[in-house]
């Protein structure tokens, strides 16, 4: 999906996030690309306005670890690994990791959280359907789920946690 700035300002794009697509991107760009480039240039909130606003892709990226300071994919992110990581992980669909998830910040999946080592995240965690951790779960924030049972009873959200949850 080529993303131009009429397009941004088509979707009320703010002023501020405006101005550094024109910059990094004068002639357009490719949503991945616009996301791999809020990671590099620590742009947590613009990634989260594009992947709202723009939604999720079928894209599946399968890698055998991930370490960093932000991370931001449209599609599923399949880790054989762990992930580590100093700021945010964001996801437009699903994160699936063999080993252990470790953010320093928020860790935001469209669709659900498969880990079966332990999780552990500095701030909030928002998973749109299910969650599934075989060792610790840790929050430093607040957990919200995107999918309320009553509102969609064929829905259903599960949180399973292998060794204890902390909070």
């Amino acid at each position: 999906m080529l993303i131009t700035n009429e397009l941004l300002k088509e979707k009320q794009a703010c002023q501020e996030g405006m101005e550094w697509f024109t910059e990094h991107f004068p002639e357009g760009g490719n949503y991945q690309t616009i996301l791999d480039k809020c990671a590099d240039t620590n742009q947590p909130n613009y990634a989260a306005w594009a992947l709202t606003i723009f939604g999720p892709t079928d894209s599946v990226l399968e890698i055998d670890s991930l370490e960093g300071e932000n991370f931001f994919f449209a599609g599923t992110v399949k880790v054989a690994g762990s992930i580590t990581l100093t700021g945010n992980l964001k996801a437009g669909r699903n994160i699936e990791v063999g080993e252990s998830i470790k953010v320093g910040c928020g860790l935001n999946a469209g669709g659900g959280i498969k880990v079966g080592g332990n999780l552990k995240a500095g701030w909030d965690i928002k998973v749109g359907l299910s969650l599934e951790v075989g060792g610790s779960f840790e929050v430093g924030g607040s957990f919200e789920s995107g999918i309320c049972a009553k509102e969609e009873p064929h829905q259903h959200i599960a949180i399973l946690v292998g060794k204890g949850m902390i909070k």
